[in-house]
């Protein structure tokens, strides 16, 4: 079958590379330049860093037999690292999850799942269109795609939501119910000594802070942290210039360390608009309608995390799989 993957993220990636070993015709269209979605790799002159998901720590089996795959391809590596958190002082971590990052960035998988797939980026599909049973994708230059039999659908949920309201029955789309993120890249002028690179900080703006430079095979020559501030502190935040939210997050970061200050060469802010589901919101559920040709999954169905969106992707390709197999069986 022709088969269309809209997102080039985790799931999207994944579920082509399954459907793909299977005989389909993948086509994936993605609105960014690159692959990888949430789990974007940056590069600057100044240095490369994971600006959405820095680190996946698995905990369903089905997700670290993924990961075990992707490290004998040399993808992945486990980071022998310790994570802490910081309440009145440094705690390690007692959860002892494995720590894995995807080599050289967060969206290797991606590269490496879509290698033989027709990929098509910067090409944001706004429309689907149903023409006699099958597909007509179109971007928003009004160029159209197709046909194809199947579309599957694997961006942001409000995304997601755009595209398949005309053609299934969804629950209204809020957007109170989605919580923001912002993310800053920064590197120091001077390195601080004997630090944990993964830090889950309590009672500050930041909820999450990461040396990035220390994950394997990333060593440079000077130290480039990655900081993600709360939600809340991001949705107070979300207009004001991205020189103070570096500038905030590194007076986050220098407080971490019990220091006045840190100083950074260079920084890189970026504004993630939908990160997460609000806690008390309703999750929306997968999109499954065989009758149409038409699903869609993701992260944002199962939790919002790198292990969610993997484990979305399996979950479909076995659901995919089931069907077509039956499908099959009737029509012999």
């Amino acid at each position: 079958m022709d088969i269309a993957v809209v997102g080039a993220g985790i799931t999207g990636c994944l579920i082509a590379a399954t459907l793909q070993k299977q005989g389909h015709k993948i086509s994936v269209f993605e609105k960014s330049r690159g692959r990888g979605g949430r789990a974007t790799c940056k590069r600057t002159h100044w240095g490369q860093f994971d600006l959405g998901a820095p680190f996946i720590r698995p905990t369903d089996p089905l997700v670290t037999e993924h990961l075990t795959e992707l490290e004998q391809q040399g993808v992945a590596r486990r980071w022998l690292v310790t994570p802490y958190k910081k309440q009145q002082t440094l705690q390690a971590d007692k959860d002892n999850t494995p720590v894995y990052v995807l080599t050289p960035g967060m969206n290797a998988a991606c590269h490496f799942w879509l290698q033989g797939c027709r990929l098509a980026t910067s090409t944001r599909i706004t429309y689907l269109q149903n023409s006699a049973g099958k597909w007509l994708l179109w971007d928003e230059s009004q160029c159209k795609f197709g046909l194809f039999d199947w579309v599957i659908v694997t961006a942001p949920w409000p995304q997601s939501h755009a595209l398949l309201a005309p053609h299934v029955c969804l629950p209204a789309f809020e957007e109170t119910h989605w919580l923001p993120c912002w993310t800053v890249a920064a590197q120091l002028q001077t390195a601080l000594p004997d630090v944990m690179p993964i830090i889950y900080p309590s009672d500050s703006i930041l909820q999450l802070a990461v040396l990035d430079s220390a994950k394997p095979l990333r060593q440079g020559h000077s130290q480039i942290w990655t900081m993600q501030l709360t939600h809340q502190a991001s949705n107070a935040m979300r207009e004001l210039s991205s020189t103070v939210i570096a500038r905030t997050a590194l007076m986050a970061l220098a407080s971490l360390f019990e220091r006045d200050a840190v100083d950074s060469l260079q920084c890189y802010q970026h504004f993630w608009r939908y990160a997460r589901l609000a806690p008390d919101a309703p999750r929306p559920s997968s999109v499954w309608a065989p009758e149409l040709g038409l699903a869609a999954t993701g992260d944002w169905a199962l939790g919002g995390s790198v292990e969610s969106a993997m484990r979305a992707a399996v979950q479909f390709c076995q659901q995919f799989t089931d069907n077509f197999c039956y499908a099959q069986s009737r029509s012999g």
